[in-house]
């Protein structure tokens, strides 16, 4: 009888001139592989007498579950959601254990919080907080364990994979969107609690205005709480001032849920007068009155390529020192009557 070839999954990409993610996606989702495809590279699998890493095997020779966590700030629990799904649906055949840990913004408890999580060993990571802090990731980084960056980070290191959505071009497609519309004066309502957030929000708001050779005040971009009621206030004071803007642009639908209401009280007509556009897509913005103009963000999307990339970090670690793999995930802008555009009888274009 033959021993266990001790290959990796690299050389069985090899061996069927495929890449890793194809091999891990025939294995996990093999729905996402074509049939002839999968086959080859089962079999090949076969042949070689192939032993999967994907799960450590303990003292007594039982397969060990295996820990992967997921980071991400506590206050974007409900953008992360669909994320989550599409995390998992790529590890369930793994039978893996995972740990969606919401980080608190208070920093004493947010110190606290991960030091704690640092004790705890992994298999791999997935690091979605909204900034990169180079103290915060140290605390993981220490044990080598594989890490993928779930966000756009400029000041991160390269040494990491990255997969995110990206925030730069949704609002550069939200605003020529309006400049196209002739609206001129677009007033960008965004919390700038978090550094790369609002640069990127607000680089992609720049970049229109540039590209179009147009105009435009940075006193138009204007700190705005993400609630409901952080958008009501902002857009009753803008629309009762002296020089009110005719559009704006709010970083989520729950602020410009809030400005088309604010809208209503002030019997300012949308989108006639003034056009409001939100962020992040949902069931609610078709809802609204009138309906919302807003950007839907492929977050499932992001939770599945995330995990495919940190299968393949596990399962090939010495290929962490190649070049990092980058994947920039496109928005895609959902045009309804809040922005005025002249819609067909479904509503979107």
């Amino acid at each position: 009888m033959r021993g266990l070839v001790r290959i990796n999954i690299r050389e069985i990409a090899r061996l069927c001139n495929v890449s890793v993610a194809t091999v891990s996606r025939a294995v996990n989702n093999p729905e996402l592989v074509q049939a002839e495809t999968r086959q080859r590279i089962l079999r090949t699998m076969q042949e070689t007498n192939y032993v999967s890493s994907r799960r450590s095997t303990s003292a007594g020779g039982a397969a060990a579950s295996r820990m992967l966590l997921f980071v991400f700030d506590a206050e974007d629990y409900v953008f992360y959601e669909p994320a989550f799904s599409g995390f998992s649906s790529v590890l369930q055949a793994c039978d893996d254990t995972i740990l969606y840990a919401p980080i608190s913004t208070d920093p004493l408890y947010r110190s606290a919080q991960l030091e704690s999580l640092s004790r705890q060993r992994y298999a791999g990571i997935v690091w979605a907080l909204r900034d990169y802090h180079e103290a915060e990731i140290a605390w993981f980084t220490r044990s080598h364990t594989p890490i993928v960056l779930a966000r756009k980070y400029d000041r991160a290191p390269s040494v990491y994979p990255r997969c995110y959505s990206d925030f730069s071009e949704a609002t550069f497609r939200l605003t020529s969107h309006l400049l196209s519309l002739g609206r001129r004066k677009i007033a960008l309502l965004v919390e700038q609690v978090s550094f790369q957030f609002a640069a990127s929000y607000c680089g992609g708001w720049r970049r229109a205005f540039f590209e179009q050779d147009l105009p435009f005040d940075e006193r138009w971009i204007l700190n705005t709480p993400n609630t409901v009621e952080g958008g009501y206030q902002q857009a009753w004071s803008l629309l009762q001032g002296p020089d009110a803007p005719d559009a704006l642009c709010c970083a989520s639908n729950e602020m410009a849920f809030g400005a088309l209401r604010a809208a209503r009280d002030l019997g300012v007509p949308v989108p006639e007068q003034i056009a409001i556009v939100g962020f992040t897509d949902s069931p609610v913005a078709m809802l609204s009155e009138p309906e919302l103009t807003t950007i839907r963000q492929p977050i499932q999307q992001l939770g599945s390529i995330a995990a495919h990339m940190l299968l393949d970090l596990i399962d090939s670690p010495a290929d962490a020192d190649r070049q990092p793999q980058e994947v920039v995930l496109q928005p895609q802008l959902c045009i309804r009557k809040s922005c005025g555009a002249k819609l067909d009888g479904s509503g979107e274009q």
